[in-house]
C-alpha cells in the first residue's frame, strides 16, 4: 500500500461515517443568500447614498462654485494675455495655479471623506443584512446558510427574497 493510499481511506471512512450520522439525524436545513442582490436591491442602501449625498451637498456646491471663479479667472487670463504686461500676466498665472492646486487638494479632501463615510456606512449595512440572515435563519430553523463563493445553489434553497424582505422591513439606515 503507498503513503496516499491509508489517509484517503481514512477520509472516505470519515465521510461514510458523517453521512450516516446526518441519515441518522433530523433533516438539514441549508439555504443561500445572494448577498449581491441584496445589495442591489436593497432600499437601505438608496437611502443611506442618498443621506450622504445630502451630507456632502454643501461642500460639493461650494467647490463647483469654486470651480466656475476658477473658470473666470482663466478666461480673463487668456483674455488679457495680449494686452496685459509681463507682470500682470505673471500675477494672473499664479493667481490661475494657486486657485487650481486648491481646488484640487479641496476636491481630494471632498474625496476621501466622501469615501470614508460611504466606507463605514457599507460596513454598518454589512453588519445589519449578516444580523438579518442569522435572524431569519434562527427564526426558519435552518442549520446552514450559505453566502460568498458558492458556485452553484439550487433555487429551492435561495432565501434570499426572504432576508431581503427582512432587511427592507428593518431599513433603518445607519
Amino acid at each position: 500500500m503507498s503513503k496516499g493510499k491509508p489517509s484517503a481511506l481514512l477520509g472516505l471512512i470519515l465521510v461514510a461515517l458523517a453521512g450516516v450520522a446526518l441519515a441518522q439525524s433530523p433533516a438539514l436545513r441549508i439555504g443561500y443568500v445572494d448577498v449581491r442582490r441584496i445589495i442591489d436591491e436593497a432600499t437601505i442602501f438608496a437611502t443611506t447614498r442618498d443621506q450622504i449625498t445630502a451630507e456632502f451637498k454643501p461642500r460639493s456646491d461650494a467647490l463647483k462654485l469654486d470651480e466656475a471663479r476658477l473658470r473666470e479667472l482663466e478666461v480673463e487670463r487668456d483674455r488679457r494675455a495680449q494686452t496685459a504686461t509681463d507682470e500682470e500676466m505673471r500675477e494672473l498665472r499664479r493667481r490661475v495655479d494657486t486657485e487650481s492646486r486648491n481646488l484640487q487638494r479641496r476636491r481630494d479632501d471632498l474625496n476621501v471623506a466622501l469615501n470614508r463615510r460611504l466606507n463605514e456606512a457599507r460596513q454598518r449595512i454589512d453588519e445589519q443584512i449578516r444580523e438579518e440572515i442569522a435572524a431569519y435563519a434562527r427564526a426558519e430553523g435552518f442549520d446552514l446558510v450559505l453566502t460568498d463563493g458558492v458556485g452553484f445553489a439550487h433555487p429551492r434553497l435561495d432565501i434570499t427574497d426572504a432576508v431581503l424582505a427582512r432587511v427592507n422591513r428593518s431599513g433603518s439606515a445607519p
